[in-house]
């Protein structure tokens, strides 16, 4: 079933183009010209600010307002939230031209720079270890296996296609890695990573995909992720858990601008955000709920490297990269 994936390439650049409703619009305007201090907000009349959020909480979404208004103050020029339900309604908007800056998982935004490349990554959130990036790791028992060759015959469960750690980069590059495993592994899809934690603590499987930081103290599994929580709770003397293989360094979503926007707002606005954890806390919770550690200055360089794994990706469906999350 997981492995299915490694079948005929398929043109999956146009299956997202129709997953976003493309229009044939022209793309988005590339010139990165930069302009005078005095002139450049006469280029940009209105900023708009895109966001997905898929609740209604009241909270989030006035301390959204709160963040426009001193945007609006920062840039001198009035800005527009823009909050949508989905990634495809703000990726389409930027492939556009029209809307000016976006948050993104770090899938959606490199599935956009696939299809038009007319976005750049400005800042992105960093971790309360200071980390800017996370791995998928193959977790398994010292008992069952402490190499991948001795994993045919072994169930290994996945996660299903909201996650990027536990999902959509084993489909891109474990099987990729191990061809030879795709047909002597049973795959199981769990909905929780907690669930295949036990399932492993249990014997019930051999060994499932989490994420990890891979950064601090490895005897406490390191800083973050899914072997640090299989540490913590278990038993004294009890068996050992082993990474099995780990994928490139997945760096967290960024939030990216269309080409077009002037470099002295690009600026002001990274200014701003940079700011905002240590200034107001409660405001920078309603832009990153996951991380926590405030944001960091972002370039291409960060997410290449995940954009040309996305770029190999075979037989893969456009709605994998546009649900997935940030871990």
């Amino acid at each position: 079933m997981f492995g299915t994936m490694l079948g005929v390439l398929r043109c999956w650049l146009l299956s997202i183009c129709g997953a976003l409703i493309l229009t044939g619009a022209a793309l988005a305007n590339e010139n990165t010209g930069e302009t005078t201090t005095e002139d450049w907000r006469k280029s940009l009349p209105t900023f708009r600010f895109g966001v997905v959020l898929n609740d209604q909480d009241a909270t989030v979404r006035r301390r959204l307002t709160l963040i426009r208004d001193q945007l609006q103050q920062a840039l001198g020029v009035p800005v527009e939230l823009i909050i949508k339900s989905d990634y495809a309604s703000l990726m389409e908007m930027q492939r556009q031209g029209w809307l000016h800056y976006a948050i993104y998982s770090t899938s959606a935004f490199s599935a956009l720079h696939l299809i038009c490349e007319c976005v750049e990554p400005v800042i992105a959130p960093l971790s309360q270890d200071g980390g800017s990036s996370f791995r998928s790791v193959l977790i398994s028992r010292s008992d069952v296996a402490i190499a991948t060759n001795a994993l045919p015959g072994q169930t290994i469960a996945y996660a299903g296609r909201g996650s990027v750690a536990g999902h959509l980069v084993p489909r891109l590059q474990f099987l990729s890695d191990h061809p030879e495993l795709t047909s002597a592994i049973n795959f199981e899809v769990t909905d929780q990573a907690e669930t295949a934690s036990e399932s492993l603590r249990e014997g019930k499987i051999g060994a499932f995909f989490g994420w990890s930081s891979l950064a601090g103290d490895e005897a406490q599994g390191y800083s973050r992720g899914s072997l640090r929580h299989l540490r913590s709770i278990a038993d004294e003397g009890q068996v050992e858990y082993v990474v099995l293989w780990k994928s490139i360094a997945i760096p967290h979503g960024p939030h990216a601008v269309i080409k077009a926007v002037p470099g002295e707002a690009r600026k002001i606005i990274a200014s701003y955000m940079l700011a905002l954890n240590g200034s107001s806390p409660h405001l920078y919770d309603a832009l990153d709920q996951r991380f926590g550690g405030g944001f960091a200055i972002v370039s291409m360089t960060e997410y290449e490297p995940f954009i040309d794994l996305v770029r190999r990706a075979k037989d893969l469906p456009p709605g994998d990269l546009l649900s997935s999350s940030n871990k």
